[in-house]
């Protein structure tokens, strides 16, 4: 499974499943159901100077995601807090973010959903050196360190586990997801995805609303990526 959400969120979501391999917080941690393999962590510096840039920002709430939890400051309008929670099961309220005692792998933006592509624009040209924003849509944008995404995270993973990138298939609807699909064999995007997701895949299956995977996966011949040219 490789998500943009908290390990401890998708610990949750396939619970009684021992064996699921996690990519979270959109590559820049991995780990099994019983404990976390790999983490690629901000430099304390760049997260630091991230925030002070992102607090500026107007009609924007962030969430600093670590290991351990995620983090929202006391201030944070209750809405807000409210939505976070549905999606982070380890949240606590921190007085400010130097209060943070954990290593933070990102920054979780929320903003309305409208804005989400200018605010997109706005983050490419303000953001300190080494510090990257990728979306998954509606209002949701994540920032990692530079280098950091499923796809790296994926090709670690196969690395360790001798499983070669072409030998893998990967589905994805979001701008988080492009490397990703860039890397395995089959990259397959989702009929909802943005066209500019689209073409990073190789194939178009329906959409995750309709159980676009679920009926891909059932008329799927083995490997029939083996022999692309």
């Amino acid at each position: 499974m490789a998500s943009g959400n908290q390990y401890w969120q998708l610990l949750t979501y396939f619970d009684g499943f021992p064996d699921v391999l996690y990519i979270a917080e959109n590559g820049a941690v991995v780990a099994t159901a019983e404990r976390v393999l790999r983490v690629a962590p901000f430099e304390p510096s760049a997260v630091a100077a991230a925030l002070d840039y992102v607090d500026r920002l107007p009609g924007v709430s962030t969430l600093a995601c670590g290991v351990k939890a995620a983090y929202a400051r006391h201030d944070t309008d209750p809405g807000v807090l409210e939505m976070m929670r549905r999606y982070y099961v380890r949240l606590e309220l921190v007085d400010g973010w130097a209060q943070i005692d954990d290593d933070v792998v990102k920054l979780a933006l929320d903003c309305p959903a409208e804005r989400t592509g200018a605010l997109l624009a706005e983050l490419a040209i303000g953001l300190p050196r080494g510090v990257v924003a990728t979306s998954s849509g509606h209002g949701s944008i994540d920032l990692v360190s530079h280098g950091v995404n499923k796809g790296v995270a994926l090709a670690w993973l196969g690395e360790r586990l001798g499983i070669a990138a072409e030998e893998m298939i990967a589905f994805g609807d979001g701008g988080n997801d492009v490397e990703m699909l860039a890397l395995v064999g089959l990259g397959v995007a989702m009929a909802n995805a943005p066209d500019d997701v689209k073409k990073h895949a190789d194939v178009v299956a329906g959409a995750h609303d309709d159980s676009g995977v679920l009926e891909f996966l059932e008329h799927l011949p083995v490997q029939p990526w083996s022999n692309r040219s």
